[in-house]
């Protein structure tokens, strides 16, 4: 962390006195987009590495940095952009069980088995995660699990 923040601030000072704004924004906004693609590809640091050298417009120097920096960081900057990109509610928590009436009024509801389901969803930037309780049956798990099975087969096409 410290040598990565070192070779910024030597890269930075290395420029002439009364760089435009707009010059070291550009640069900032390069190293972040350099990073954010590494995130967003799953770049291992050898990757990125053998990416930027191919890369002709990025000088030897910056390609040990946005490595150096990458190798430190990887892992914070991925959780970064992974929480930027949520833009609701996050499931914390689900636990669950299957309960079994054994005395009812009506015959029928007895032995009929249903699934309790308790859910920790924590609102973006909230303290406190709200819980969701709710019960379902057979045709109501069967129903969540097609579900769930189509969005899982649409997140592997991914």
């Amino acid at each position: 962390s410290t040598d990565a923040k070192e070779a910024l601030m030597t890269q930075l000072a290395g420029l002439e006195e009364g760089v435009p704004a707009a010059e070291l924004e550009t640069l900032v906004q390069g190293a972040t987009a350099v990073l954010e693609e590494c995130a967003r590809k799953g770049l291992s640091a050898t990757q990125l590495e053998g990416a930027l050298k191919q890369d002709e417009s990025v000088p030897s120097e910056d390609v040990e940095l946005y490595v150096s920096v990458w190798r430190k960081h990887e892992a914070k900057i991925s959780d970064a952009m992974r929480s930027r990109s949520f833009w609701g509610n996050k499931l914390n928590r689900m636990s669950w069980r299957v309960d079994v009436a054994s005395r009812s009024r009506h015959i029928e509801e007895i032995s009929e088995p249903c699934t309790i389901v308790e859910l920790e969803i924590a609102p973006p930037q909230a303290p406190n995660p709200e819980i969701v309780r709710f019960e379902m049956d057979r045709e109501g798990l069967a129903s969540l699990q097609a579900e769930v099975t189509k969005v899982k087969e649409l997140l592997a096409t991914f």
